[in-house]
């Protein structure tokens, strides 16, 4: 099992490193000189980029399989020039990067933010859009972020983007890879690439997220850390109340991010959903 997920995890790598090759604008970022790039050296660029950084693909055991990927990655980039070509956008850069960037929602907590965005385009009137892009097959995760409003990272990257160029995104979306399916609230073309996600919560999240960090930095300060991972509390009145999750009780009156949770409605209880991805499951409830 830890070699096949090596095997994906080294595929995703791989993907985004040719995605970044075949469409960097400095090969020219219209579509036009996107196909060419595609045209002319997918195959280049494939071999390329697995001996740069999918080593595990040429092992003997994985060979049929890269062949496989190899095919899915060749109508991926069609299909990514095709979103592209619909929306009549133009790369301006892949793996965009941003250094200690102070946003104003943060300033008054002293922090800034750096990090790379995978893609950012620009439509015709000079409009920027995001695209995030993910290897993973499976979509549920990515729309319920967007259609409860909690995609931080997507609204980080919003806000780096006018930080820098004094222009709203026009559109940011996760474009799960290889597969191409663009998962957004915002207005793209291409319906057969796209899960147009219904936004049912609103509020600014960025401000929500700097109330979320002064929320639980003022709770460590105190020396108090709040957990309750997989332990099922009751809803009253239609909402949910715990008596040892202050965070949830205080979300809404707060504003902070709301808090990823579970609901059952047979027995009208929720609980928080466990971080997956957590080194520290060990040591947390529900366990």
């Amino acid at each position: 099992a830890a070699a096949l997920s090596a095997v994906y995890t080294t595929k995703g790598t791989v993907a985004h490193a040719m995605i970044e090759e075949l469409f960097n604008p400095k090969h020219g970022g219209c579509p036009e000189d996107i196909a060419n790039q595609i045209k002319n050296n997918y195959e280049e660029v494939f071999s390329q980029k697995v001996l740069e950084s999918g080593g595990i693909l040429l092992q003997s055991e994985n060979l049929s399989e890269t062949a496989i990927f190899k095919e899915q990655m060749g109508e991926c980039v069609k299909a990514l020039l095709k979103l592209i070509q619909e929306n009549g956008l133009k790369v301006i850069a892949c793996e965009q990067k941003h250094e200690k960037v102070d946003l104003p929602e943060f300033s008054k907590h002293k922090i800034t933010f750096s990090g790379s965005i995978d893609m950012v385009l620009e439509d015709s009137a000079g409009q920027p859009v995001i695209f995030d892009f993910k290897f993973s097959p499976s979509e549920a995760k990515y729309q319920d972020w967007i259609r409860d409003n909690r995609s931080m990272q997507l609204a980080l990257y919003r806000g780096l983007v006018f930080k820098a160029t004094e222009k709203h995104a026009k559109a940011a979306a996760y474009v799960l890879l290889p597969d191409v399916k663009v998962i957004t609230a915002d207005d793209l073309q291409g319906a057969i690439f796209k899960t147009y996600v219904d936004v049912n919560r609103n509020g600014n999240l960025l401000k929500e997220m700097s109330n979320s960090y002064a929320f639980r930095k003022n709770q460590i300060m105190q020396g108090f850390i709040e957990d309750g991972e997989g332990v099922e509390y009751p809803f009253i009145n239609g909402k949910p109340v715990s008596p040892s999750i202050d965070y949830a009780d205080s979300a809404e009156e707060q504003a902070l991010v709301p808090m990823d949770m579970e609901t059952h409605s047979r027995n009208k209880t929720w609980n928080k959903k466990q971080n997956k991805y957590s080194n520290y499951n060990t040591f947390k409830a529900g366990k």
